[in-house]
């Protein structure tokens, strides 16, 4: 028999359910939920919301749920979605949120390979990650209302769109990508000026975005 191993597996919110409810059912500690999903110290858990869960799992040929590319492009929106509300409200927090991102990011272009050639030294990672970091700049700039930063993010943004084009990810489209990145723009004022019904709303639209770019692989 082979051993169990502790991984961290995706799991979607229920109707209804609670941070009590949640750990009951997945049989793991509020330490453990909290620690790995540092979102829900500021906002209680909504249908549908993706949370990282330490899950027992035997070491089999058990398919992960990171070989469901949808569900990992996906995955990558609720989690920028928290990112960017940790960078406003708990930017403690940040950092701690940033680690499962990081590793979704790795599934990303695990489905990217799958269905794509790329040439073995084009860090696809690392340009996932400038796309993250491109967004909470934003942040910061819309926070400190910094128009010469505002000018220095116009230049990175496009150089950006220009790593993206360079991939030649076949039937992917950079426009979409370029979309993606103005509707984070837009979700962000709307999230700094009290707006989250609005805000929410950009959110419907940038999880669409993400399931038409994983469609395109």
């Amino acid at each position: 028999m082979s051993e169990k191993i502790s991984k961290i597996k995706l799991y979607v919110v229920q109707p209804n359910e609670t941070i009590d409810s949640i750990c009951a059912k997945m049989n793991v500690t509020k330490i453990d939920l909290l620690r790995l999903n540092p979102i829900l110290k500021v906002t209680r858990p909504h249908a549908g919301q993706p949370l990282n869960i330490i899950s027992n799992m035997r070491d089999s040929n058990e398919e992960s749920f990171e070989l469901d590319c949808p569900v990992v492009f996906i995955k990558h929106a609720y989690l920028m979605k928290q990112l960017v509300f940790s960078k406003i409200h708990v930017p403690n927090y940040v950092y701690a949120t940033n680690k499962p991102l990081h590793d979704n990011n790795n599934a990303i272009v695990k489905c990217i390979e799958f269905h794509m050639s790329l040439p073995n030294n084009y860090n696809f990672v690392q340009i996932i990650e400038e796309f993250q970091n491109n967004i909470l700049d934003f942040v910061d700039i819309v926070n400190k209302k910094d128009q010469n930063a505002l000018g220095y993010y116009k230049n990175t943004t496009k150089d950006l769109m220009s790593s993206f084009d360079q991939l030649q990810t076949g039937k992917a489209d950079t426009q979409l990508i370029n979309d993606i990145m103005k509707n984070w723009q837009l979700y962000i004022i709307k999230m700094m000026s009290n707006q989250t019904d609005e805000a929410e709303k950009i959110f419907e639209q940038i999880e669409k975005q993400y399931t038409n770019i994983s469609k395109s692989f």
